[in-house]
């Protein structure tokens, strides 16, 4: 009734998310094993859960949630703090079927069915070829569509982005800015586990890129992508036909459009003589897809 307040000490577990979202009258998304520790109450139209403990595959979190009963969605706001995020684990498992992963259709369902505001923090990420820390995120969910801005580190530099996610005519609109701070080529390339070919500095990264589409394929060919990168003393050395090479770059952008090749631009000097040159390939979608043979 009305007025009255109900508390307990809640300890869920299973083997599929989505089967919890029964329990609370919304889809959720398909992902690992989970096991959720808290102390829940509940008044009139509103869930509250302290002292959450979670886990999801090997993925640890903990934080403070509330579920308010809402017309036409429902709300979900909190704070949720993560000491190792694992991406992967937290994928929908693999369908049967013959269809390749890349050309199933997007089902987030569950976006439109709650509108939500969190406050989230992940110390690391695990699984990236690169060192992914100490990020923050706030995300806001309202009728189906995402908007999160992003600050951390990525190979050990400063960045900060946005993500958004829309829907119109049931079709997935995805943008994604993201700017990183001076990043030493020298140490990524270590954690990439490539040849220390390059030294010295990009001192800033412009990332901004766009797509639409139903399928993980469809959002590849239709994405536009520039990368935008700023030298600061860039240098590498090498041999091209027996001939030592000294290479100093002053600037590089890579760019990718719809129905359109990934292009390199460079610019800079070879052998301290100045030079401009231009590298393309194939599409996104050939470079990601393994079944497709290297353009």
């Amino acid at each position: 009734p009305d007025g009255r307040r109900f508390e307990a000490a809640v300890r869920v577990s299973g083997s599929r998310l989505e089967r919890l979202g029964l329990l609370l009258g919304a889809p959720l998304p398909p992902i690992a094993a989970y096991e959720l520790r808290g102390a829940l109450a509940h008044t009139s139209g509103r869930y509250e859960l302290r002292d959450l403990s979670a886990r999801l595959g090997g993925s640890r979190l903990s934080g403070s949630l509330q579920w308010e009963e809402k017309r036409p969605r429902p709300l979900l706001t909190g704070n949720l703090s993560v000491e190792r995020l694992v991406p992967e684990e937290l994928q929908p498992p693999p369908r049967a079927g013959r269809r390749p992963a890349l050309d199933r259709p997007l089902q987030p369902d569950w976006l439109g069915a709650l509108d939500a505001r969190l406050r989230l923090d992940v110390a690391e990420v695990a699984g990236s070829p690169v060192t992914i820390e100490k990020i923050s995120s706030d995300v806001n969910l309202e009728r189906g569509g995402l908007a999160a801005s992003i600050r951390g580190r990525v190979a050990g530099a400063r960045m900060q982005g946005q993500v958004g996610l829309a829907w119109r005519r049931d079709v997935p609109h995805l943008s994604v800015k993201a700017a990183i701070e001076a990043i030493d080529a020298g140490r990524t390339l270590r954690q990439l586990q490539l040849p220390p070919v390059l030294t010295g500095t990009v001192k800033s990264l412009q990332i901004d890129g766009r797509s639409s589409g139903r399928t993980p394929r469809a959002l590849l060919e239709q994405a536009e992508l520039s990368v935008r990168a700023e030298p600061a003393g860039l240098k590498g050395a090498g041999t091209i036909l027996r001939r030592k090479v000294d290479l100093d770059l002053a600037a590089l952008e890579v760019a990718a459009g719809k129905g359109r090749g990934v292009t390199a631009v460079l610019a800079g000097s070879l052998n301290q003589v100045a030079f401009d040159a231009t590298i393309s390939t194939g599409s996104i979608v050939q470079l990601y897809d393994p079944a497709d043979p290297l353009p």
